[in-house]
């Protein structure tokens, strides 16, 4: 008998789609919607690797009411406390009483699960009188055997794996025989393979509720020139088709999880986790990327990739796992697939208004060259060049 098909899907904080997930709960026989996960942002210390601007505003007695009526109908909560940074107030006698009364607090709600990125804080919960089960966040970047097995030693339950081994089924496979049940991948990424920025904009979002920020969007600029570089590079993100993930359950993988809290509640979390439950979806595969956010679907920047297009795309890395040497420009093999399942000139154009939307500028540079900040780069400058020069 297979294994149940368990999705950890993002939490829009309405008992409306606890209902709507209680129903597919229902429907199918070998897939349930386990957990929903998520955060409050409003009157907490502690942010995750989402900055908090972008979330819905939650506070702790309207999480407690949530979590609570999603206990009523047998599905968990699962409490995002994944910033790649808290700013080494986890090393602070004041930190570490602050953290043990907030988990504490989540404890005293209901809720027994949490997503933990940091080891020094999964420590902390687990030396505290609260057993919660931690799951490694996708930002441990869990991308070896030996790291699995790693946070298996230190009494971790689930692991997300890092994104960008979503192709790489030779490893997943040794991942899932080092940690053994509990493995989790994300569905429906996003993200361009192997981005060179990531972490450093982990560590932006976990930063940005702390003190004024002007330069809120230069990550994300600088990820959406990545992406709109090549018109074939939707093709190289770390996405996972719904038909696929029977061949990820192959090599052990048993529980996916459906990004995208910071849309869920303007999109349709449910249809998009039932196309992965059912493992079918007919229509453009960003309707899933983007979980049907009506504001990706506009008429200028409708990005399209027919998803039935890409029946067979997978099977390369799933029957030759040494094929994809990530060398893209001596390759050809995603271009192909980009070729049967996108119309390359309107994806060009597209790309050309979004480039053009996003200015000629980035804002960083705008920013440096206020007078101000100039006058503090050449009082810099000034002040090497003599260090400089005395030690000559």
């Amino acid at each position: 008998m297979p294994l149940m098909r368990i999705f950890s899907v993002p939490a829009d904080f309405r008992a409306a789609t606890i209902d709507r997930y209680c129903e597919l709960n229902e429907r199918y026989d070998s897939a349930r919607v386990d957990e929903t996960y998520g955060q409050a942002t409003v009157g907490v210390l502690f942010g995750s690797g989402r900055s908090s601007n972008e979330l819905p505003a939650v506070d702790l007695n309207a999480l407690e009411k949530y979590v609570a009526y999603s206990a009523s109908r047998n599905i968990d909560f699962n409490y995002t406390f994944n910033a790649s940074c808290l700013g080494n107030r986890e090393f602070t006698e004041a930190g570490i009483r602050q953290i043990n009364r907030f988990i504490g607090r989540l404890w005293n709600m209901g809720i027994r699960n949490l997503t933990i990125a940091l080891p020094q804080l999964m420590m902390l919960v687990a030396d505290s009188k609260y057993p919660f089960t931690v799951k490694a966040s996708t930002l441990c970047l869990v991308n070896s055997a030996s790291k699995a097995a790693f946070h298996k030693n230190h009494g971790i339950k689930r692991i997300v794996i890092d994104e960008d081994i979503t192709r790489d089924f030779k490893t997943i496979r040794q991942i899932c025989e080092a940690f053994g049940d509990g493995v989790e991948m994300i569905a429906n990424s996003r993200c361009i393979v192997n981005c060179p920025l990531k972490m450093l904009h982990y560590n932006h979002e976990s930063h940005f509720r702390f003190g004024r920020q002007d330069i809120k969007g230069f990550y994300d600029r600088s990820c959406a020139l990545n992406r709109l570089s090549d018109w074939t590079s939707p093709i190289r993100l770390n996405w996972v088709r719904p038909e696929d993930i029977g061949l990820y359950e192959s090599v052990g993988v048993h529980r996916f999880k459906i990004q995208g809290r910071e849309i869920a509640f303007r999109g349709d979390p449910v249809k998009t986790t039932e196309a992965y439950m059912s493992g079918s979806y007919t229509g453009n595969l960003f309707d899933l990327l983007s979980m049907f956010d009506p504001r990706a679907k506009t008429e200028a920047y409708q990005l399209c990739v027919e998803n039935r297009a890409l029946d067979g795309f997978i099977a390369r890395f799933y029957d030759h796992p040494d094929a994809c040497t990530g060398d893209c420009g001596k390759c050809g093999y995603c271009a192909a697939f980009a070729k049967a399942s996108m119309d390359r000139e309107k994806t060009e154009a597209m790309n050309d208004m979004l480039r053009s939307s996003l200015g000629e500028k980035d804002p960083f540079e705008s920013y440096m060259e206020k007078p101000v900040v100039a006058r503090m780069g050449h009082r810099l400058a000034r002040r090497v060049f003599s260090a400089i020069h005395k030690k000559a």
